[in-house]
């Protein structure tokens, strides 16, 4: 009997430390200011007038609830190809996506590839330190679908 009591005691504690719900939630803007002073820290500066935003409206927001969703940033901007609005940490559909209708990136085009629906954030500061450092994860809602194939 205690050896019971022991064991649904461990899973009663294991269920208590997993979250009811970790979800991501966002906020769709594609104000170049705000999505650019989101991301500098203590010493950076944004050189004013410098940003500038290139994509679709709804392509561009912030999100928070990451750290518990389990892509280990709490909070930022988001930059994707689609819809800003669809961005949950669940992945259970093969049909979420978007075209959004825009020229891809002039840049990767010139390597040789052909791309669509470019969302572009940039922006110039200054610094008061020596080191620089961005935290950045790149998550794909289609790479299931795609997986070892041309795409």
């Amino acid at each position: 009997m205690k050896r019971v009591m022991t064991t649904i005691s461990i899973v009663c504690i294991l269920m208590m430390a997993v979250p009811a719900s970790a979800a991501i939630t966002t906020t769709q803007s594609n104000d170049a200011d705000a999505l650019a002073n989101n991301i500098l820290g203590s010493g950076v500066t944004l050189v004013p007038g410098s940003p500038t935003y290139t994509g679709a409206a709804i392509a561009s927001g912030f999100f928070t609830g990451g750290a518990s969703a389990g892509i280990g940033i709490e909070s930022g901007i988001v930059l994707t190809s689609g819809n800003v609005n669809l961005i949950d940490n669940l992945n259970n559909s093969d049909s979420a996506t978007g075209n959004n209708g825009l020229p891809g990136d002039a840049d990767l085009n010139a390597l040789g590839y052909s791309t669509h629906d470019a969302t572009v954030l940039e922006f110039d500061f200054t610094t008061t330190g020596g080191d620089l450092y961005f935290n950045y994860v790149f998550g794909s809602e289609e790479y299931n679908e795609y997986t070892n194939s041309s795409y």
